[in-house]
């Protein structure tokens, strides 16, 4: 069984907003920190906080925890089932600017994303105008650029809704595209008051 140490514990990786740019020139670029259960099946677990991405942070919780991804990956939610259409956004574009992503790497950050506990909200550091690589894997990144406080779930519905759930057999995302036989997405959605989810490829 996972520990249930009462202390909040904090690891230290080596920050990483001093190597990136954000992908809008607008915005400086922050580390972003997570709170990590230890024990993902407890709502009262101590937590551990690990700057980096959600990949870097799950990565650490798995290496000092054996068998904790398991217990913190959530099922996906099935996108018929949830009304508004989770992360909707009136105010979007897509490629162009943005470089585009092979669809299910972006599908498994946002899943990651989800399976945050709801009462441990993202830290983005003092705004306004900040930005900060919150999923990055296979060179498929998700932003998240913030002058205002929310909620990971909120992230997670955007980068979902711009790249579509469970690829294309559940219809396209609102910034997908296929070349073949492959998908990908890129975009920006904005939302009140005051934040933003970018989808564009990276160095990770």
């Amino acid at each position: 069984m996972l520990s249930r140490i009462l202390l909040t514990t904090v690891a230290s990786l080596a920050p990483l907003s001093q190597a990136l740019t954000a992908p809008d020139p607008k915005y400086g670029v922050v580390d972003i920190q997570f709170d990590m259960p230890i024990d993902p099946t407890d709502n009262a677990s101590a937590t551990v906080s690990i700057t980096g991405t959600i990949q870097q942070a799950v990565a650490k919780m798995e290496a000092d925890y054996p068998g904790w991804t398991n217990l913190f990956l959530q099922p996906d939610v099935d996108e018929e089932d949830d009304e508004p259409v989770l992360g909707k956004s009136d105010n979007y574009n897509c490629f162009g600017r943005w470089q585009k992503c092979p669809w299910n790497h972006i599908n498994a950050g946002q899943r990651y994303l989800r399976s945050l506990p709801a009462d441990k909200p993202p830290k983005n550091g003092a705004g306004p105008g900040n930005c900060g690589r919150v999923s990055c894997s296979y060179n498929s990144a998700i932003w998240w650029c913030n002058d205002a406080s929310l909620s990971w779930i909120l992230i997670a519905n955007s980068a979902r809704w711009m790249n579509g759930f469970d690829g294309h057999d559940s219809g396209p995302g609102a910034c997908t595209d296929s070349s073949g036989a492959q998908w990908y997405s890129a975009g920006q959605a904005f939302y009140d008051p005051g934040w933003n989810v970018i989808i564009n490829a990276d160095i990770c």
